[in-house]
């Protein structure tokens, strides 16, 4: 496919480029590396909404795909519009494994702790955070190592004490419901 010509397209070919590239489009809806690279040339045409909906699209489809260098491409290419993605959890979790390889340990943190916004696997999520965290300290980033590790040590605390009071729920001897627990810990 004529796809990664269009990256070096100029400027005043752009609107071209995009009508070509939507062409083929048509034709070929569920192609990753084609909507990664319309998502671009509609950045460079300042067509941010159907940049961001278009990325989304080409990463999502390229983590389903097995294609995780192409998801990262694609990130990185619309970084600055990151926020405004929509993609699932799952998928974050998947392209933050991408950017771990790729040793770009503060993006990946960033995908993680997303992932956790979205509905990501709490205990993937850490170990992922954990993972960008250990990756941000060997290379000498300890402030940015140390941001992570204050973020995750906060959601680890709450998952033990949720599981302690998961735990003590049957013990009906104590003479206290289960959600009596958290006051009577307090007057303790």
């Amino acid at each position: 496919m004529a796809v990664k010509r269009w990256v070096l397209t100029e400027e005043g070919a752009v609107p071209a480029a995009i009508g070509e590239a939507e062409a083929l489009r048509l034709k070929a809806p569920d192609h990753p590396g084609l909507l990664a690279e319309l998502a671009k040339l509609y950045l460079r045409a300042q067509r941010n909404p159907e940049a961001i909906a278009t990325a989304s699209e080409a990463i999502s489809r390229a983590v389903a795909g097995g294609e995780t260098p192409l998801a990262v491409d694609c990130y990185e290419a619309i970084h600055d519009h990151r926020k405004s993605l929509t993609i699932k959890g799952a998928e974050l979790e998947q392209l933050g494994r991408g950017l771990l390889e790729q040793k770009k340990f503060g993006e990946a943190a960033w995908c993680f702790a997303s992932s956790g916004r979205t509905g990501g696997d709490a205990v993937r999520v850490q170990k992922g955070l954990i993972a960008s965290a250990e990756g941000l300290n060997k290379i000498g980033q300890l402030v940015e190592a140390k941001r992570i590790y204050q973020f995750v040590e906060p959601a680890r605390k709450q998952r033990s004490f949720e599981r302690f009071v998961r735990l003590a729920a049957p013990s009906r001897s104590v003479g206290f419901r289960c959600t009596d627990l958290p006051r009577a810990l307090q007057r303790a």
